[in-house]
């Protein structure tokens, strides 16, 4: 049984897009909203409240929460981080996956698998290239 992690890289990107979507969202509360500044003042302070509770909590409690494994005949997916989800889902079950990688995806970690069942799916997130390409290939081993 082989054990497949999320990638770290992965959560850094991520953490780099929330924290300029959060400054660009206040941003355009101070220019826009400015003539109601009660109102401004506490719209940005829920903007970076979001922001630290979802960049420096969640992410990386989900991060630290997801593993995958994948044996002779299935693969196991463990996520969650308030809830606890465990999905199977047996090779010989899969009907077709999709590969969704990005530019950059090897210095990024945005790579995922898509695993299609009949009435099911299984996403593998935030894979590395080499870890996606080796489960790629016992998928294609056991077909």
């Amino acid at each position: 049984m082989k054990r497949y992690y999320a990638d770290r890289a992965g959560l850094n990107i991520l953490r780099i897009i929330i924290f300029i979507v959060t400054v660009i969202a206040t941003i355009m509360a101070y220019l826009y909203l400015s003539f109601i500044s009660m109102f401004m003042w506490i719209l940005m302070l829920v903007f970076f409240a979001i922001c630290f509770f979802v960049a420096v909590i969640y992410l990386p409690l989900y991060f630290k929460s997801v593993n995958y494994y994948a044996t002779d005949t299935k693969i196991i997916k463990h996520s969650g981080v308030f809830y606890k989800t465990n999905q199977v889902m047996r090779f010989d079950a899969i009907q077709y996956t999709t590969v969704v990688s990005t530019l950059f995806s090897k210095k990024t970690g945005f790579n995922f698998l898509i695993l299609n069942a009949f009435g099911g799916r299984m996403i593998l997130t935030f894979l590395r290239q080499r870890d996606l390409e080796e489960i790629m290939s016992e998928i294609q081993l056991y077909k």
